[in-house]
């Protein structure tokens, strides 16, 4: 005796005629309505892109320091490039209407921010094989330094960014 196996599946048409729950989206989170509201405003405040440079006790990966930023209650997402410009100093770069605010939490939590450090300055060249240069190839080498570590942000930064950052970079006069 055969026994029918499917004799409780559905049709295709009893499938097709059976309405269809209407589709629930999942709530969005407020700042993802803010950033997307962004998009579609007029620009207004400062515009453009700065680094803002603080002592670090040595070097450290990436990871480590959006990590210990993140416990000081700094958002790493507004953080565009981290460097290591000299020893001891740690570069972020973030948009100049985020600068403030970072400033403002790093300096709660007792970090001082480095207000007149020079990237380009030979002082910061600390390679034996300059020794024997003189000031003005000193000057040009932490300048083509700097120029490399500029571009090496800029290409591994989201595409849509690296032309303003780029004219901040060339209004430095770094580029």
């Amino acid at each position: 005796k055969k026994t029918n196996i499917a004799t409780n599946v559905p049709s295709y048409s009893k499938v097709a005629a059976t309405p269809k729950s209407p589709a629930v989206c999942p709530p969005v989170a407020v700042c993802c309505v803010a950033a997307a509201a962004c998009e579609f405003q007029i620009p207004t405040g400062a515009q453009g892109f700065q680094y803002i440079y603080i002592p670090c006790s040595h070097k450290m990966q990436h990871k480590e320091v959006c990590n210990h930023l993140h416990c000081l209650g700094v958002d790493t997402s507004h953080i565009l490039d981290i460097s290591f410009p000299a020893c001891s100093v740690l570069g972020l770069l973030v948009h100049d209407q985020f600068a403030s605010n970072i400033c403002e939490l790093l300096e709660k939590v007792q970090v001082k921010i480095l207000d007149n450090f020079d990237p380009t300055s030979p002082e910061h060249l600390a390679d034996p094989k300059f020794e024997t240069c003189t000031d003005s190839e000193l000057a040009n080498h932490a300048h083509m330094i700097h120029l490399q570590r500029c571009c090496c942000a800029l290409v591994h930064m989201k595409y849509t960014l690296v032309s303003p950052v780029l004219c901040s970079f060339v209004s430095f006069g770094w580029m």
